[in-house]
């Protein structure tokens, strides 16, 4: 085994090293790449140099991939809440637009109602049980109907509270009805009271 010793002309840090069959000596300290030939050293590279490049340059594409996602995760982001508003909008604009329609046309159905003389209770059949029968009875005349009939169940008895009250109204037959709808003004009303 045959040392020499040798000076790095980079950093001038002595190198002990054995140089049998080498062609080439690193640098421990600098980390600079020599090649040997007869005895003569020549610098060839900085391998530590061109190592922290390297890392600085992977470093600079995971930035720049990282960037691109964020970009692009950005971008669908805004399309999704585009999409979103959009699709809002439409709803919005069709529920509006639709029930646009149901009211022309209940509105429609009311005035060909108003106009082929029919009448409405003002209440709902719900709205009639437990009041007295003598005002809905006025009530029901003040508004327009005239087919009006009202039966005594009699069986108060001790309720005195019951007494005169509702149990039920129906309009030709239904007994139960909306405060909206519409009856011709000699429909059959029957008031049963207790």
């Amino acid at each position: 085994m045959k040392l020499k010793k040798l000076s790095c002309p980079s950093c001038g840090a002595n190198i002990n090293m054995e140089l049998e069959d080498r062609k080439t000596v690193f640098c421990p300290f600098c980390g600079n790449q020599f090649a040997i030939d007869r005895g003569e050293t020549t610098s060839n590279i900085n391998f530590h140099a061109r190592f922290t490049n390297d890392a600085n340059v992977m470093k600079e594409i995971k930035e720049d991939r990282e960037n691109e996602r964020q970009a692009k995760d950005r971008k669908m982001s805004l399309l999704f809440s585009f999409a979103m508003f959009v699709l809002m909008f439409s709803v919005s604009f069709g529920l509006f637009g639709m029930a646009s329609c149901s009211e022309q046309k209940t509105h429609q159905n009311e005035q060909s109602a108003i106009a082929s003389g029919m009448k409405k209770t003002g209440r709902s059949s719900d709205e009639f049980e437990g009041m007295k029968f003598q005002a809905v009875t006025a009530e029901l005349e003040l508004v327009g109907f005239t087919n009006i009939s009202t039966i005594d169940l009699n069986d108060a008895g001790l309720f005195k509270n019951k007494k005169d009250t509702i149990e039920r109204v129906t309009i030709d037959g239904k007994t139960s009805f909306s405060s909206s709808d519409y009856f011709p003004p000699d429909a059959q009303i029957v008031i049963t009271y207790h």
